[in-house]
């Protein structure tokens, strides 16, 4: 798996979770945005000098977002990337 398909991978489950009873055209807007909060979580482990493989990098992600009530979320790229900090951070000792 490449980072290219960790991303799209993300990016599928985000659509359906968030987005599926929104218009279409506010997805597209998040995009780029939710782009980068997904690579953020492979960011956030270089920083600490530590690497793995894309496939660990879309477990995690997707464990977060399995984590997250749609509800709360007023909008997802910012709480995404606050919530991967806090993941990656959270994790530190186990990681």
């Amino acid at each position: 798996m490449t980072p290219a398909d960790c991303i799209g991978r993300c990016l599928t489950i985000i659509r359906e979770k968030f987005y599926h009873d929104k218009p279409e055209r506010l997805f597209f807007r998040d995009k780029t945005a939710l782009m980068k909060a997904i690579a953020r979580y492979g960011y956030s482990c270089t920083q600490r000098g530590w690497e793995f493989d894309s496939v660990f990098v879309t477990r995690a992600v997707i464990a977060t977002l399995v984590r997250i009530d749609p509800g709360e979320v007023k909008y997802l790229p910012v709480y995404l990337e606050q919530a991967i900090d806090r993941s990656v951070g959270q994790r530190a000792e186990e990681l």
